[in-house]
């Protein structure tokens, strides 16, 4: 079984990620919300991913879609909005553990942390406050 993560951004550009990508929601109106996307360092230039991931009209729409297979069944399709802060991005060493036989393996990969405006500072953005 092939699984494929994608994000796709509101520009409509689409870049396959790694399983470790993740979203931590905050549950908190006055707490941000966060995601970190995490991209094979192969895939391109850190120039290109942080150009790519720093402009905040192309990260205000962010989906996520996971599909199974190779007759790209979709598995989930989750659209986030609004995270358009980047608190992090570089490289970063991950661990990924393998389900079939439990070993741990280590890459470089590409990352970024982006927070989601929290209600408020959403409200201060659309009327041009920030």
């Amino acid at each position: 079984e092939t699984i494929m993560i994608k994000v796709t951004l509101k520009n409509g550009k689409e870049y396959e990620v790694l399983e470790s990508t993740m979203v931590y929601p905050s549950g908190l109106p006055n707490v941000r919300s966060k995601m970190e996307i995490h991209i094979d360092k192969d895939t391109m230039t850190s120039d290109a991913f942080e150009k790519a991931f720093s402009d905040e009209s192309a990260t205000d729409e962010i989906r996520i879609t996971k599909t199974k297979d190779d007759d790209g069944t979709v598995a989930y399709e989750y659209l986030y909005q609004h995270y358009c802060i980047v608190t992090g991005i570089g490289k970063k060493l991950i661990s990924t553990t393998s389900h079939e036989t439990g070993e741990t393996t280590e890459a470089m990969c590409l990352y970024v942390t982006l927070e989601q405006r929290t209600y408020i500072e959403q409200k201060l953005y659309e009327m041009g406050i920030s």
